[in-house]
């Protein structure tokens, strides 16, 4: 296994994914992360990026309700045929 080139600098840095929203806040996808600085995060993405979308981006719950539409319709489907 590669050792991470920045943590063999000693350089501050995070391994997870700064998302940022569309009022501009950010969050970390490492549970454990407490400062959510740009530098400090090489991979950065927008909410909208993330699958299923975000509940702050109109785009990504138009999504997720159509999604949810379907999976439900699936389960529904798959039940009523196991129970005839």
């Amino acid at each position: 296994m590669s050792r991470c080139s920045l943590c063999v600098a000693a350089l501050d840095h995070c391994h997870g994914t700064l998302i940022e929203h569309l009022d501009l806040a950010v969050e970390c996808t490492e549970p454990d992360c407490t400062d959510h600085a740009y530098p400090r995060h090489p991979l950065i993405a927008d909410c909208a990026d993330i699958l299923g979308g975000c509940a702050c981006d109109p785009r990504g719950t138009e999504f997720l309700e159509i999604h949810v539409e379907v999976m439900e319709a699936e389960a529904a489907s798959t039940a009523s045929g196991l129970v005839g």
